[in-house]
């Protein structure tokens, strides 16, 4: 295995741990006791920036993947709320998932800016090599 091989699939690896990490902390604060959520802000917009860092993560380590990757975090942003009403002081609203929904769709989104502003980067780099 190459040196840059070897980069590439640490590289991988590396964006693939962080954003199951993520996840689970997500996983964790939303079915956890409420106490253990970190309070940094308003609460709909903490759930959008997680949402949305999740997702730029999972793209970052899945970038082949984003539709699978949207529809993914939608669907766990739905299970989870719907979970909360099955834990003892936790309650599940629209409202929340709705937030986190957003959030994902607009990681993918910053995901796929942020993808297209480093492949130009890289193509006008080149060009002038």
């Amino acid at each position: 295995m190459t040196t840059d091989r070897y980069t590439r699939h640490l590289g991988f690896w590396l964006r693939a741990l962080a954003a199951w990490l993520l996840a689970g902390l997500i996983l964790f604060w939303t079915w956890g006791p409420v106490y253990y959520r970190p309070g940094v802000g308003h609460p709909q917009l903490e759930r959008f920036c997680a949402y949305l860092a999740l997702t730029v993560a999972l793209v970052a380590a899945y970038p082949a993947r984003k539709r699978l990757v949207a529809a993914a975090v939608v669907a766990a942003a739905a299970v989870l709320e719907i979970g909360q009403d099955f834990i003892p002081g936790r309650d599940g609203r629209v409202v929340d998932a709705l937030a986190k929904m957003a959030g994902g769709v607009a990681g993918v989104l910053l995901a796929s800016l942020i993808e297209a502003i480093i492949r130009r980067s890289r193509s006008t780099g080149r060009s002038r090599d």
